[in-house]
């Protein structure tokens, strides 16, 4: 499960996981390991895809893409952590 304490960290270091990419010039954050590697994953999935609804210029088609996206992982994350996730794109 997500915690609030991953996202804290997902929003400090970024979804791009450079100590995965390019270990010999960026060192792992102190507070991660593979299995919060994992959580960030899901986390920018998410965030992404809660960004994308938040524009109005895509189809019904891929908004519904996006919403289905978002249900498969809402189970993994907290729900305190999805309503900050949920907030930050609200209109």
């Amino acid at each position: 499960m997500v915690t609030k304490d991953v996202y804290k960290l997902f929003c400090k270091y970024g979804s791009q996981l450079l100590w995965v990419e390019d270990s010999t010039r960026n060192r792992r954050p102190n507070g991660t390991n593979e299995e919060t590697d994992k959580m960030f994953v899901i986390l920018e999935r998410v965030d992404h895809n809660l960004e994308l609804l938040s524009i109005d210029g895509y189809s019904l088609q891929l908004k519904k893409e996006f919403k289905t996206e978002i249900e498969k992982f809402k189970p993994m994350i907290a729900p305190e952590v999805f309503k900050l996730m949920s907030d930050k794109y609200k209109k």
